[in-house]
Protein backbone atom coordinates (compact mmCIF):
# COMPACT_ATOMS: atom_id res chain seq x y z
CA UNK A 1 0.00 0.00 0.00
CA UNK A 2 2.67 2.45 0.91
CA UNK A 3 4.90 1.16 -2.51
CA UNK A 4 1.74 2.37 -4.39
CA UNK A 5 0.79 5.31 -2.66
CA UNK A 6 4.33 7.18 -3.36
CA UNK A 7 4.12 5.61 -6.98
CA UNK A 8 0.89 7.52 -7.49
CA UNK A 9 2.58 10.64 -5.88
CA UNK A 10 5.90 10.78 -7.57
CA UNK A 11 3.36 10.16 -10.86
CA UNK A 12 1.62 13.83 -9.78
CA UNK A 13 4.62 15.50 -10.82
CA UNK A 14 5.29 14.55 -14.86
CA UNK A 15 1.00 14.90 -14.67
CA UNK A 16 1.73 18.67 -13.29
CA UNK A 17 4.07 19.75 -16.09
CA UNK A 18 2.09 18.62 -18.77
CA UNK A 19 -0.95 20.33 -17.49
CA UNK A 20 1.05 23.55 -17.22
CA UNK A 21 2.21 23.33 -20.80
CA UNK A 22 -0.72 22.42 -22.05
CA UNK A 23 -2.38 25.20 -20.81
CA UNK A 24 0.58 27.75 -21.31
CA UNK A 25 0.99 26.68 -25.32
CA UNK A 26 -3.26 26.61 -26.21
CA UNK A 27 -3.18 29.94 -24.60
CA UNK A 28 0.05 31.10 -26.34
CA UNK A 29 -1.12 29.75 -29.37
CA UNK A 30 -4.45 31.41 -29.27
CA UNK A 31 -5.81 34.16 -31.70
CA UNK A 32 -5.21 37.90 -31.07
CA UNK A 33 -2.14 39.91 -30.26
CA UNK A 34 -1.46 39.46 -26.90
CA UNK A 35 0.17 42.80 -25.95
CA UNK A 36 -2.37 44.99 -27.77
CA UNK A 37 -4.95 42.78 -25.70
CA UNK A 38 -3.51 43.48 -22.17
CA UNK A 39 -2.75 47.14 -23.22
CA UNK A 40 -6.32 48.13 -23.91
CA UNK A 41 -7.00 46.02 -20.95
CA UNK A 42 -5.10 48.39 -18.97
CA UNK A 43 -5.52 51.79 -20.60
CA UNK A 44 -8.87 51.15 -21.72
CA UNK A 45 -7.89 52.99 -24.41
CA UNK A 46 -9.46 51.27 -28.20
CA UNK A 47 -7.39 53.53 -30.73
CA UNK A 48 -3.89 52.21 -29.48
CA UNK A 49 -1.05 51.37 -32.20
CA UNK A 50 0.83 48.82 -33.23
CA UNK A 51 3.98 51.01 -32.34
CA UNK A 52 2.15 51.28 -28.59
CA UNK A 53 1.69 47.55 -28.45
CA UNK A 54 5.58 46.39 -29.18
CA UNK A 55 6.98 48.99 -26.75
CA UNK A 56 4.43 47.72 -24.19
CA UNK A 57 5.56 43.98 -25.33
CA UNK A 58 9.22 45.26 -25.27
CA UNK A 59 9.04 46.35 -21.88
CA UNK A 60 7.35 43.27 -20.24
CA UNK A 61 8.99 40.86 -22.42
CA UNK A 62 6.09 38.96 -23.89
CA UNK A 63 7.95 39.21 -27.24
CA UNK A 64 10.72 36.75 -25.96
CA UNK A 65 8.96 33.47 -27.89
CA UNK A 66 7.10 30.98 -26.18
CA UNK A 67 10.29 29.16 -24.62
CA UNK A 68 11.30 32.17 -22.69
CA UNK A 69 7.83 32.98 -21.45
CA UNK A 70 7.14 29.54 -20.32
CA UNK A 71 10.85 28.73 -18.46
CA UNK A 72 10.70 31.93 -16.33
CA UNK A 73 7.18 31.22 -14.99
CA UNK A 74 8.31 27.77 -14.46
CA UNK A 75 11.46 28.73 -12.96
CA UNK A 76 8.65 31.19 -10.56
CA UNK A 77 6.14 28.42 -10.10
CA UNK A 78 9.09 26.04 -8.84
CA UNK A 79 10.07 28.89 -5.85
CA UNK A 80 6.17 29.45 -4.92
CA UNK A 81 6.05 32.48 -6.96
CA UNK A 82 3.10 32.25 -9.61
CA UNK A 83 4.34 35.12 -11.44
CA UNK A 84 2.97 38.94 -11.51
CA UNK A 85 -0.29 39.38 -13.90
CA UNK A 86 0.14 41.87 -17.17
CA UNK A 87 -3.16 43.53 -16.68
CA UNK A 88 -2.78 45.02 -13.43
CA UNK A 89 0.91 44.51 -12.49
CA UNK A 90 -0.28 42.44 -9.28
CA UNK A 91 1.34 39.18 -8.06
CA UNK A 92 -1.05 36.56 -9.29
CA UNK A 93 -1.00 34.26 -5.58
CA UNK A 94 -3.25 36.24 -3.40
CA UNK A 95 -5.52 36.41 -7.18
CA UNK A 96 -5.34 32.32 -7.10
CA UNK A 97 -5.98 32.14 -3.35
CA UNK A 98 -8.90 34.17 -3.72
CA UNK A 99 -10.89 33.06 -6.07
CA UNK A 100 -9.74 29.19 -4.84
CA UNK A 101 -11.33 29.70 -1.65
CA UNK A 102 -14.19 30.69 -3.31
CA UNK A 103 -14.78 27.50 -5.45
CA UNK A 104 -13.40 25.03 -3.07
CA UNK A 105 -16.18 26.16 -0.73
CA UNK A 106 -18.34 25.83 -3.35
CA UNK A 107 -17.19 22.38 -4.57
CA UNK A 108 -17.08 21.16 -1.29
CA UNK A 109 -20.84 22.36 -0.52
CA UNK A 110 -21.91 20.55 -3.74
CA UNK A 111 -19.59 17.39 -2.39
CA UNK A 112 -21.16 16.98 0.58
CA UNK A 113 -25.03 17.10 -0.52
CA UNK A 114 -24.03 14.50 -3.58
CA UNK A 115 -22.27 12.17 -0.88
CA UNK A 116 -24.91 12.80 1.40
CA UNK A 117 -28.15 12.64 -0.54
CA UNK A 118 -26.83 10.11 -2.90
CA UNK A 119 -26.09 7.39 -0.58
CA UNK A 120 -28.57 7.83 2.09
CA UNK A 121 -30.93 7.72 -1.34
CA UNK A 122 -29.66 5.14 -3.11
CA UNK A 123 -30.34 2.53 0.09
CA UNK A 124 -33.36 3.68 1.05
CA UNK A 125 -34.74 3.25 -2.62
CA UNK A 126 -33.15 -0.56 -2.54
CA UNK A 127 -34.63 -1.07 0.97
CA UNK A 128 -37.99 -0.05 -0.37
CA UNK A 129 -37.61 -1.47 -4.12
CA UNK A 130 -40.45 -1.27 -6.39
CA UNK A 131 -42.62 1.38 -3.98
CA UNK A 132 -43.42 5.01 -5.03
CA UNK A 133 -40.22 6.42 -3.52
CA UNK A 134 -37.88 3.76 -6.00
CA UNK A 135 -40.07 5.22 -8.62
CA UNK A 136 -39.25 8.60 -8.12
CA UNK A 137 -35.93 7.71 -7.14
CA UNK A 138 -35.38 5.88 -10.76
CA UNK A 139 -36.57 9.04 -12.53
CA UNK A 140 -34.74 11.55 -10.87
CA UNK A 141 -31.58 9.63 -11.22
CA UNK A 142 -32.36 9.52 -15.04
CA UNK A 143 -33.44 13.04 -15.41
CA UNK A 144 -30.56 14.37 -13.04
CA UNK A 145 -27.96 13.02 -15.64
CA UNK A 146 -29.70 14.30 -18.68
CA UNK A 147 -29.86 17.87 -17.16
CA UNK A 148 -26.70 20.66 -17.82
CA UNK A 149 -26.12 21.96 -14.52
CA UNK A 150 -26.17 25.39 -16.20
CA UNK A 151 -29.24 24.60 -17.66
CA UNK A 152 -31.02 24.14 -14.25
CA UNK A 153 -29.03 26.85 -12.37
CA UNK A 154 -30.62 29.29 -15.07
CA UNK A 155 -33.75 28.11 -14.77
CA UNK A 156 -33.37 28.30 -10.69
CA UNK A 157 -32.46 32.40 -10.76
CA UNK A 158 -35.31 32.79 -12.57
CA UNK A 159 -37.91 30.93 -10.71
CA UNK A 160 -36.81 31.93 -7.14
CA UNK A 161 -35.21 35.20 -8.12
CA UNK A 162 -36.88 36.59 -10.60
CA UNK A 163 -40.66 34.96 -10.35
CA UNK A 164 -40.95 34.43 -6.61
CA UNK A 165 -38.61 36.62 -5.11
CA UNK A 166 -38.08 34.60 -2.30
CA UNK A 167 -33.64 34.59 -2.91
CA UNK A 168 -31.43 36.61 -3.88
CA UNK A 169 -29.57 34.15 -5.82
CA UNK A 170 -27.20 36.61 -8.03
CA UNK A 171 -24.77 39.21 -6.81
CA UNK A 172 -23.90 38.46 -2.87
CA UNK A 173 -20.57 37.85 -1.98
CA UNK A 174 -20.41 36.61 1.42
CA UNK A 175 -20.19 32.67 1.95
CA UNK A 176 -24.19 32.30 2.77
CA UNK A 177 -24.22 33.27 -0.84
CA UNK A 178 -22.40 29.91 -1.72
CA UNK A 179 -25.11 27.94 -0.45
CA UNK A 180 -27.48 27.56 -2.78
CA UNK A 181 -25.93 27.09 -6.36
CA UNK A 182 -23.52 24.53 -3.85
CA UNK A 183 -26.43 22.93 -2.70
CA UNK A 184 -27.78 22.82 -6.18
CA UNK A 185 -25.27 21.25 -7.94
CA UNK A 186 -24.83 18.63 -5.93
CA UNK A 187 -28.78 17.73 -6.10
CA UNK A 188 -28.59 17.79 -9.90
CA UNK A 189 -25.16 15.28 -10.24
CA UNK A 190 -26.72 12.82 -6.95
CA UNK A 191 -28.22 10.38 -10.00
CA UNK A 192 -25.49 8.26 -10.90
CA UNK A 193 -24.48 8.09 -7.21
CA UNK A 194 -28.07 6.95 -5.79
CA UNK A 195 -27.87 4.54 -8.86
CA UNK A 196 -24.75 3.12 -7.98
CA UNK A 197 -25.78 2.88 -4.22
CA UNK A 198 -29.15 1.68 -4.88
CA UNK A 199 -27.73 -1.73 -6.99
CA UNK A 200 -24.62 -2.07 -4.16
CA UNK A 201 -27.45 -2.29 -1.60
CA UNK A 202 -29.69 -4.31 -3.25
CA UNK A 203 -27.38 -6.86 -3.78
CA UNK A 204 -25.62 -6.59 -0.57
CA UNK A 205 -29.53 -6.91 0.75
CA UNK A 206 -29.55 -10.66 -1.08
CA UNK A 207 -26.45 -11.94 0.49
CA UNK A 208 -26.46 -15.06 3.09
CA UNK A 209 -25.39 -13.19 5.82
CA UNK A 210 -27.92 -10.49 5.68
CA UNK A 211 -31.04 -12.88 4.85
CA UNK A 212 -29.58 -15.11 8.36
CA UNK A 213 -29.80 -11.68 9.94
CA UNK A 214 -33.63 -10.88 8.71
CA UNK A 215 -34.72 -14.07 10.20
CA UNK A 216 -32.92 -13.57 13.28
CA UNK A 217 -34.97 -10.75 14.00
CA UNK A 218 -32.54 -8.11 13.78
CA UNK A 219 -33.72 -4.92 12.77
CA UNK A 220 -33.81 -2.91 9.94
CA UNK A 221 -32.03 -0.35 10.89
CA UNK A 222 -29.12 -2.15 12.52
CA UNK A 223 -28.38 -4.20 9.18
CA UNK A 224 -27.98 -0.67 6.97
CA UNK A 225 -25.76 0.81 9.46
CA UNK A 226 -24.19 -2.46 10.46
CA UNK A 227 -23.56 -4.57 7.21
CA UNK A 228 -24.90 -2.67 4.46
CA UNK A 229 -23.12 0.51 4.77
CA UNK A 230 -19.64 -0.77 5.14
CA UNK A 231 -20.15 -3.05 2.10
CA UNK A 232 -21.23 -0.47 -0.05
CA UNK A 233 -18.48 2.25 0.75
CA UNK A 234 -15.74 1.30 -1.53
CA UNK A 235 -17.70 2.08 -4.66
CA UNK A 236 -19.59 5.27 -3.06
CA UNK A 237 -16.12 6.14 -2.04
CA UNK A 238 -14.67 5.93 -5.40
CA UNK A 239 -18.13 7.64 -6.92
CA UNK A 240 -17.56 10.84 -4.63
CA UNK A 241 -13.92 11.23 -5.06
CA UNK A 242 -14.09 10.76 -9.19
CA UNK A 243 -17.04 13.57 -8.61
CA UNK A 244 -15.26 16.36 -6.42
CA UNK A 245 -13.36 16.60 -9.37
CA UNK A 246 -16.02 17.19 -11.76
CA UNK A 247 -17.26 19.66 -9.02
CA UNK A 248 -14.46 21.67 -9.16
CA UNK A 249 -14.83 22.08 -13.09
CA UNK A 250 -18.98 23.10 -12.58
CA UNK A 251 -18.14 25.30 -10.30
CA UNK A 252 -16.47 27.62 -12.34
CA UNK A 253 -19.83 27.46 -14.53
CA UNK A 254 -21.96 27.97 -11.61
CA UNK A 255 -19.67 31.04 -10.32
CA UNK A 256 -20.48 32.76 -13.97
CA UNK A 257 -24.50 32.10 -13.47
CA UNK A 258 -24.66 33.95 -9.71
CA UNK A 259 -21.59 36.27 -10.33
CA UNK A 260 -19.47 34.54 -7.57
CA UNK A 261 -15.81 35.92 -8.10
CA UNK A 262 -13.95 32.38 -8.14
CA UNK A 263 -11.74 30.48 -10.26
CA UNK A 264 -14.72 30.73 -12.83
CA UNK A 265 -14.11 34.74 -13.43
CA UNK A 266 -10.74 34.55 -12.31
CA UNK A 267 -9.94 32.53 -15.82
CA UNK A 268 -12.62 33.85 -18.09
CA UNK A 269 -11.07 37.64 -17.68
CA UNK A 270 -7.14 36.73 -17.89
CA UNK A 271 -8.50 33.92 -20.88
CA UNK A 272 -10.24 37.08 -22.75
CA UNK A 273 -7.03 39.06 -22.31
CA UNK A 274 -4.21 36.72 -22.86
CA UNK A 275 -2.86 36.59 -19.50
CA UNK A 276 -0.25 33.88 -19.40
CA UNK A 277 0.53 34.12 -16.02
CA UNK A 278 -3.58 34.23 -14.74
CA UNK A 279 -4.38 31.36 -16.72
CA UNK A 280 -1.26 29.17 -16.26
CA UNK A 281 -1.11 29.46 -12.41
CA UNK A 282 -4.81 28.89 -12.08
CA UNK A 283 -4.50 25.82 -14.53
CA UNK A 284 -1.69 24.63 -12.56
CA UNK A 285 -3.17 24.98 -8.85
CA UNK A 286 -6.60 23.30 -10.24
CA UNK A 287 -4.43 20.42 -11.93
CA UNK A 288 -2.56 19.84 -8.73
CA UNK A 289 -5.75 20.11 -6.62
CA UNK A 290 -7.64 16.75 -8.90
CA UNK A 291 -3.70 14.93 -8.80
CA UNK A 292 -4.38 15.09 -4.65
CA UNK A 293 -7.82 14.49 -4.18
CA UNK A 294 -7.51 11.45 -6.79
CA UNK A 295 -4.27 10.01 -4.96
CA UNK A 296 -6.43 10.67 -1.35
CA UNK A 297 -9.10 8.69 -3.03
CA UNK A 298 -7.14 5.77 -4.06
CA UNK A 299 -5.41 5.73 -0.94
CA UNK A 300 -8.67 5.51 0.88
CA UNK A 301 -10.01 2.95 -0.98
CA UNK A 302 -7.07 0.58 -0.85
CA UNK A 303 -7.60 1.24 3.13
CA UNK A 304 -11.73 0.41 2.84
CA UNK A 305 -11.30 -2.36 0.56
CA UNK A 306 -8.44 -4.74 1.18
CA UNK A 307 -9.19 -6.89 -1.38
CA UNK A 308 -7.44 -5.09 -3.58
CA UNK A 309 -4.17 -5.14 -2.15
CA UNK A 310 -4.96 -9.41 -1.54
CA UNK A 311 -5.93 -9.23 -5.13
CA UNK A 312 -2.28 -7.66 -6.36
CA UNK A 313 0.13 -9.87 -3.29
CA UNK A 314 -1.94 -12.67 -4.58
Amino acid sequence: MLAKTIQRIVLILPTILVISLLAFSLLYAAPGDTAMLILRERTNISTLTEEDAAAFAESRGLNTGFFELYKGWLSGVVKGDLGTSYVDGQSVNPQVSAALAKTLKLALIAWAVYTITGTIVGMLSAVYRNGIFDRITKYWSVLSTGIPVFWISLFAVWLFSVKLGVLTTVGKRSDLSLIFPGVLMGLVYTGNLIIIAREKTRLVLEEPFVLNARAMGVRKGVILHGHVAKNILPPVVATSALAFSDFIGASILMENVFSIAGFGTLLTKAISVKDYMVVASATLVIGVLVCIVNVLADTAYGFIDRRADLHEQG
